[in-house]
């Protein structure tokens, strides 16, 4: 309800004899916190606390997670190299998973414990990367073929490089 990512258990609970008992009561309060949490009037709220006028990153991001609740997306798809667009995307509580990819194994790490965000370190080619997360998220059971998937990516002529420039819709296609 406040935002944050995560949870943390202090010494006090996370140690002891009943640390397990502690981590499931913890899970179910969070789980309950969340379902009754409005994401849309969280989103709202954000956009209009972000400072104008918007980077072209921050643009994509909340128009990407617009976007998504309008077509009933399933997932949205963060081809990132550094995880800030990934970030970006999170801030703002889209209902529906953020699968982000990177090529970057430190990147991949550091964006699982981002709210909502499914990290995929993809070690194939490069052109080869929308297809392989799509893969990757339908096994994972994110979204189904035939789905709309929300993606986001980069290009580097006529931008400062890690400035996330494109939005694109794409049926999930079978695999």
């Amino acid at each position: 309800m406040d935002g944050v990512d995560g949870l943390v258990l202090s010494a006090e609970t996370a140690i002891g004899d009943y640390v397990l008992e502690c981590v499931n009561q913890m899970r179910r309060i969070a789980y309950q916190a969340e379902k009754s949490t409005d994401y849309m009037d969280y989103a709202i709220k954000t956009m209009k606390n972000v400072p104008r006028p918007l980077s072209v990153s921050e643009s994509i991001a909340s128009s990407a997670v617009l976007a998504a609740r309008q077509v009933n997306a399933a997932i949205i798809v963060v081809i990132t190299e550094v995880g800030g667009t990934a970030k970006l995307v999170a801030k703002y509580r889209p209902p529906m998973p953020i699968v982000a990819v990177s090529r970057l194994p430190n990147t991949t790490r550091q964006l699982n414990i981002g709210f909502g965000i499914v990290s995929y370190h993809h070690k194939g080619a490069a052109d080869a990367v929308v297809t392989d997360t799509l893969k990757y998220a339908v096994e994972l059971g994110l979204c189904t073929p035939g789905q709309i998937a929300v993606l986001t990516s980069g290009q580097v002529l006529g931008f400062s490089e890690g400035t996330t420039t494109k939005m694109q819709f794409m049926q999930v296609p079978n695999f």
